[in-house]
């Protein structure tokens, strides 16, 4: 159980399931970098996501969740691991795409997931603390990475895979929403997160419909995309997931299921 939870809790699952959401979308690219694309994404969101959970140690109280009592327990850990991340992403950026523009996209997408968890000055609250942002910021923040970036790396048109985008948006979307719901009793009110704006009855439908959303943009982009069974696979399990969402589901339940359940989304992209 202490592997299991190491995987997890250290963000290691979550580093891994943007590496292959990257990978595979550049793939559909045909990309000859997927590798490094992936490498890249990998050590920045290990970096980033340990980062968070570095920066918000202060705030951790040992009556939140399992995930909150492992990190208290091993802080080196996140350190160590946010330490590789950074070493990792850095070296494949400045070795196989490193340049201008795309050091201004990342090093933007960077800078807000820093202060995301960070407080920063003014009325010393972080990003994820301010009113309606929380949800979007981590959308926004994951599409460009994982898919808008290899689009401009490639130099090809973006507005040739716009709906390819929004899809994807709307997919991390509803699959952070759960964790909305999650964190409910611990986010402020004023925070004004989708839950506390519509319950959470409302906000598991508004996930449901931003999935229904997200597939039929595939399927307008390419009706292949509806005999894609990793497709398939990857919209009705987020779908079971969201329906099946509780305050009370054992951290597992978003951390290791709804994050690695992505997964598939980014190998649908691999064997298209």
């Amino acid at each position: 159980m202490f592997l299991l939870r190491f995987f997890v809790y250290s963000n290691l699952l979550i580093s891994i399931v943007a590496g292959i959401l990257v990978y595979g979308f550049s793939t559909y690219l045909e990309s000859e970098k997927s590798l490094f694309y992936s490498l890249v994404v990998f050590g920045a969101t290990l970096f980033t996501y340990n980062l968070h959970r570095i920066l918000r140690l202060k705030d951790l109280q040992l009556d939140y969740s399992n995930r909150h009592l492992w990190i208290i327990k091993h802080p080196s850990i996140l350190y160590l691991l946010a330490t590789a991340g950074l070493c990792i992403s850095c070296f494949f950026y400045f070795v196989h795409f490193f340049s201008s523009s795309s050091l201004i996209i990342l090093g933007g997408v960077g800078l807000i997931s820093a202060s995301y968890a960070w407080r920063i000055k003014v009325n010393r609250k972080a990003l994820r603390e301010l009113p309606y942002v929380k949800i979007y910021l981590i959308g926004i923040s994951w599409v460009v990475v994982c898919f808008v970036w290899p689009i401009l790396h490639e130099q090809l048109r973006i507005t040739d895979y716009w709906q390819i985008l929004l899809a994807s948006f709307l997919y991390i979307f509803a699959a952070t929403i759960p964790f909305d719901i999650r964190d409910f009793r611990f986010d402020s009110p004023d925070q004004k997160t989708i839950p506390h704006l519509f319950g959470e009855k409302n906000s598991k439908l508004i996930g449901a419909i931003s999935l229904i959303l997200s597939f039929v943009l595939l399927a307008w982009n390419s009706t292949d995309f509806l005999y894609n069974e990793l497709v398939i696979l990857a919209y009705l399990g987020m779908l079971c997931l969201i329906i099946l969402t509780r305050q009370k589901n054992h951290e597992l339940y978003f951390s290791l299921l709804i994050d690695g359940w992505i997964i598939f989304f980014g190998l649908a992209f691999y064997i298209f």
